[in-house]
């Protein structure tokens, strides 16, 4: 007989691969009602901010039926009355991978909380991979013992510590309950793991630094923390004989913004230099990409505003892994990760000559676009009120969160334009949030467009046409109503008038613009 029976095998098969699903995905939702049945629990369609592992009673349940499963089947492995082939060695290795994993969660989170290595329990965890996988040796024909994978359990310790960190820096940083959020959790969980955890688990794990990620998206729409959340989720070897891991995993994520620097202080701060190289340079100082060395991550921020120079050089950093230092011509070797971050168009940067391209095709191999918060509105009119109570939260506790989210809100609906873009996104709202606990009210700051701008100022000047200041106010008018009837009705010309003064460049930028709404 087979460790399995058919019930059971189907069961154990869907198990295993639930341990191996990204769980920011509905199919994770899809496999727990699968697996569960009548029992399962309806929560939600995908995992969102406001919950947590240890609330979902879908996980207890099915972490308890693996256990289940897993000592039916030791029962008759330890009575030599199971013979294991191929096909069900794999099923009962991802139904005790899956169970392995709970095994170790909480004393892995709490470490997380605290990094304080006595909550680690790799001893009783070691005991616990002998004790699941010690029956299936014997029960596998001798040439086949060896194909159980790689279930030493140093590495499983360690690659259960990502996925811990991983599962819990997701929820920290990236918080929401949009569909637009729960997409963009998902996207940062393949870029930790790509789209095979199994592949990943396999042999990927040590090579996640080849692949650079790029984030894209508005200011203020979180890329820094999607860095974040990547940065803090590499895999860290445990270290045996330390009993804890070969290096911490908060201080291997390097974050630099290419912008707060001088094209010459990028070069010296990234690289580093030599001992003479400037005057200043007194003494040989390491560069972010001498200070990471393995498991680390590095972070450029607004990749796309660096010079022509500094373009090449990150572009051989990418291609080989090399680079100098400033004032040697000493080769050297970068042993991290780079991820980058950019809030410009670097295609429309490309066509412009003011970004390399092959530089680009370098970044784009895992590319991550963040939302803006009125898309995530859109998505879900509730997640504006949720991301408030966040920030109210965060700002004053608790205790006082709900009344600062209540005036908040009341403010927003009775004070605010109908259907308001938030063109700052969540940093927008933060300082909403903020400025009705002080004052009790916000002002959205008016941005006006760069054209209606030097419109204004040559109309100071006395340099501009009548036909010209016709043509810019019909173009804004239009930009406006959408309607060339509408716009002739308001200005009281004719329509065909409208339509031959549209001026099309301005109309452009108009409509781009948060100004407008439409």
């Amino acid at each position: 007989m087979t460790i399995f029976n058919e019930h059971e095998r189907g069961l154990a098969t869907s198990i295993g691969t639930l341990g191996f699903t990204n769980p920011f995905l509905e199919k994770r939702i899809e496999l727990e009602r699968l697996i569960l049945k009548d029992e399962f629990v309806p929560l939600h369609n995908y995992w969102n901010a406001t919950q947590s592992l240890e609330e979902n009673p879908n996980v207890v349940a099915i972490t308890t039926l693996a256990h289940h499963l897993l000592h039916q089947a030791r029962i008759r492995l330890s009575a030599g009355e199971a013979f294991v082939d191929a096909a069900e060695r794999d099923v009962y290795r991802s139904l005790v991978l899956f169970a392995l994993y709970y095994v170790c969660e909480d004393s892995l989170y709490q470490y997380i909380l605290t990094s304080d290595r006595s909550h680690l329990q790799f001893d009783a965890f070691t005991e616990q991979v002998n004790y699941y996988i010690a029956d299936i040796q014997h029960g596998v024909p001798q040439e086949e013992a060896t194909g159980f994978g790689n279930m030493d359990p140093a590495h499983l310790y360690a690659l259960f510590f990502v996925i811990r960190r991983a599962f819990h820096f997701i929820f920290r940083y990236i918080f929401g309950a949009s569909g637009a959020v729960a997409r963009l959790r998902a996207a940062v969980w393949e870029s930790v793991f790509t789209a095979s955890m199994e592949r990943y688990h396999r042999s990927l794990y040590q090579r996640m630094d080849l692949i650079t990620t790029l984030i894209l998206g508005k200011t203020g729409t979180g890329k820094d923390l999607v860095a974040r959340a990547i940065g803090v989720s590499r895999y860290i070897p445990f270290n045996k004989s330390t009993g804890d891991f070969a290096a911490p995993f908060g201080q291997k994520y390097y974050p630099i913004n290419l912008t707060a620097l001088s094209p010459t202080l990028i070069e010296s701060e990234l690289f580093g230099y030599v001992k003479g190289a400037f005057t200043g340079a007194v003494k040989d100082t390491d560069g972010f990409l001498d200070s990471g060395g393995p498991y680390s991550t590095l972070f450029l921020d607004e990749v796309g505003d660096v010079s022509a120079d500094i373009q090449v050089k990150l572009l051989r950093v990418l291609q080989s892994g090399e680079y100098t230092k400033v004032g040697t011509r000493h080769i050297r070797r970068f042993e991290g990760k780079v991820v980058a971050a950019t809030n410009l168009n670097l295609q429309q940067r490309i066509d412009e000559n003011r970004f390399r391209e092959d530089l680009y095709f370098r970044l784009c191999a895992d590319v991550i676009h963040t939302p803006t918060l009125f898309e995530q509105i859109c998505d879900n009119p509730a997640e504006l009120s949720t991301i408030v109570r966040q920030l109210a939260s965060t700002l004053v506790g608790e205790v006082e969160c709900d009344e600062l989210t209540r005036l908040t809100m009341s403010f927003i609906e009775t004070q605010m334009p109908q259907g308001y873009t938030w063109p700052g996104n969540i940093r927008e709202l933060e300082q909403c949030v903020s400025n009705i606990l002080v004052h009790g009210r916000y002002s959205p700051m008016q941005k006006i467009p760069r054209a209606m701008q030097s419109l204004a100022h040559v109309i100071e000047q006395g340099e501009v046409t009548a036909d010209g200041l016709l043509r810019a106010y019909c173009t804004h008018v239009y930009a406006r109503t959408g309607s060339y009837v509408e716009t002739a009705k308001r200005l009281n010309i004719d329509r065909r008038t409208v339509k031959s003064h549209i001026d099309d460049s301005l109309l452009a930028e108009l409509q781009s613009s948060n100004t407008i709404n439409r």
